[in-house]
């Protein structure tokens, strides 16, 4: 095991969200355990991740009172203190779509989808919440921005159950 420690910067709920942290920037929130990337243009308290059983309890809660063919964009869910604004997508067979400003996509489709993460350059900073719980998802940076899981690829491929939190630093796209 590596020895080398590695820490953010740290803090309660109200102090992230007095926080604009750098291009890229990781903080943690110590009140709800949850971390924030920031874009390096003054927002304050960055874009905070959900967690996997935020992704779990909405997606399910969704699915189960409109359906698999349903898409909604621009709802808002809310999980303890934390507010979240999500799309939920039907997968529609060779149907391309270009993730915008929503920070959490739910596949609910019955056949493959294409999902094109935006340019990196365009939005550091910016995270995905993604939960695939239909068939088969694949992710593709644009221009061959790189997704890096394991290793830097152009595509990665989200299997039917699976849900990753996805991360532009201003380099590539992660995968966590």
């Amino acid at each position: 095991m590596i020895n080398t420690q590695v820490q953010f910067r740290r803090g309660t709920n109200a102090q992230n969200g007095a926080f604009a942290g750098a291009s890229g920037e990781i903080t943690v929130d110590t009140t709800y355990n949850r971390i924030s990337v920031h874009d390096g243009n003054g927002t304050l308290g960055g874009f905070t991740g959900a967690l996997l059983n935020d992704l779990n309890s909405v997606s399910g809660a969704l699915q189960s009172q409109i359906g698999s063919s349903t898409t909604i964009s621009g709802g808002v869910f809310q999980s303890g203190q934390f507010n979240q604004y999500f799309s939920l997508l039907p997968s529609i067979s060779n149907s391309i779509l270009t993730l915008s400003n929503s920070p959490l996509y739910i596949n609910t489709g019955l056949s493959a989808g294409l999902w094109k993460l935006p340019l990196i350059s365009t939005c550091t900073g910016r995270v995905y919440q993604i939960k695939n719980r239909g068939f088969s998802l694949l992710l593709s940076g644009t221009n061959n921005d790189y997704i890096f899981s394991q290793y830097p690829s152009i595509n990665f491929t989200v299997n039917s159950g699976d849900a990753y939190q996805v991360i532009n630093d201003g380099y590539y796209w992660n995968i966590c």
